[in-house]
């Protein structure tokens, strides 16, 4: 009688009281003296020690929903216990609580499903984030080395301030021809090379550049320059970059 897999669309063996249990939700109770295909079942069973069980009892076993069968008990009924009532509301009451362990063991199933589930799509999109940032900086450097390829090769003066005023990048020629002495954290140090009536505008300037991000273009005189014997005027356009894009 006993099979490694038991297919519930035929009929053999089983199967067809199996299906009674199901979906029916009720306990199926087999009697070999009533049913020749159920003493069939019987073939082969030995009892140790006493007599030969002539009864099974089919015990459907929920899971989570009332119509969700998860599986099945077959019980062997001591031929000297009779089968009555009070015999199948034991077993109802066994049913139930087989039930109720199986519901929790799928409830946690399910939850570590979803949370493997979770972790393994946490894990992708970590991935793939960390292969955009990758990208993104590549992309970056690159544009910062096209940027930098220019401005060393541009015959105007060229300068960076971060928020702060801080100089954050200056060409050749700007360093060359103000003789200001980088590297230098001081925000606002370059203020330094204007001529002292200059300041007060140019921090105007600077205000309406970073705080109301707006392009400015003006002239200002420096103190010196390199190959001018009398301060010089410059004439200056800067450019507010509120969000980088790569």
């Amino acid at each position: 009688m006993a099979a490694d897999e038991l297919r519930l669309d035929t009929q053999n063996g089983l199967s067809p009281y199996f299906r009674e249990a199901s979906a029916g939700n009720r306990i199926v109770a087999l009697h070999s003296q009533d049913d020749p295909q159920v003493k069939a079942l019987f073939s082969g069973l030995e009892s140790q020690p006493g007599e030969p069980c002539t009864t099974l009892v089919v015990i459907p076993v929920k899971a989570i929903q009332a119509d969700d069968v998860a599986g099945f008990v077959l019980c062997g009924i001591n031929r000297r216990r009779p089968w009555n009532e009070d015999f199948a509301i034991f077993l109802q009451i066994l049913a139930s609580q087989m039930s109720s362990s199986m519901a929790a063991a799928v409830l946690v199933e399910e939850e570590l499903r979803r949370s493997r589930i979770a972790a393994e799509v946490a894990a992708k999109e970590q991935l793939k984030l960390e292969e955009e940032l990758l990208y993104h900086l590549k992309r970056a450097k690159a544009l910062n080395m096209r940027f930098t390829e220019f401005a060393e090769k541009s015959p105007i003066s060229i300068f960076v301030l971060d928020s702060e005023g801080r100089i954050i990048y200056a060409n050749d020629l700007w360093r060359e021809y103000t003789g200001y002495s980088l590297p230098d954290d001081t925000p606002m140090g370059w203020l330094s090379i204007l001529d002292m009536t200059q300041v007060k505008d140019v921090e105007g300037m600077w205000h309406r550049l970073n705080v109301e991000h707006l392009p400015v273009a003006y002239e200002t005189r420096l103190i010196q320059a390199r190959g001018k014997e009398e301060p010089p005027y410059v004439m200056c356009k800067s450019t507010c970059c509120t969000r980088i894009q790569v």
